[in-house]
C-alpha cells in the first residue's frame, strides 16, 4: 500500500519532461517553417511585381494617384 502512495505522490518525471520538451520544439520548428514558406512566397511574388515593373510591364499595377 505504501508503495501505491508513494508512486502516486511523486509528481511528473523526466520523461514527461523530455516528452513534453520534443513536443514544443517541434511545434516551434514546425510554426517557423511555415512562417519562412509565407514570408518566402511573398517575395517571391513581390520581387516578380518589381521586375515587372522595372520592364515597363505595369498593366497589371494599380495607379493610385488618380
Amino acid at each position: 500500500m505504501k508503495l501505491n502512495l508513494i508512486r502516486k505522490q511523486r509528481g511528473v518525471t523526466t520523461l514527461e519532461y523530455i516528452v513534453l520538451g520534443a513536443v514544443l520544439v517541434l511545434g516551434l520548428v514546425a510554426g517557423i517553417s511555415a512562417f519562412k514558406g509565407k514570408v518566402s512566397d511573398s517575395l517571391d511574388k513581390e520581387g516578380k511585381t518589381l521586375s515587372d515593373v522595372a520592364a515597363g510591364q505595369t498593366s497589371g499595377a494599380k495607379n493610385y494617384d488618380k
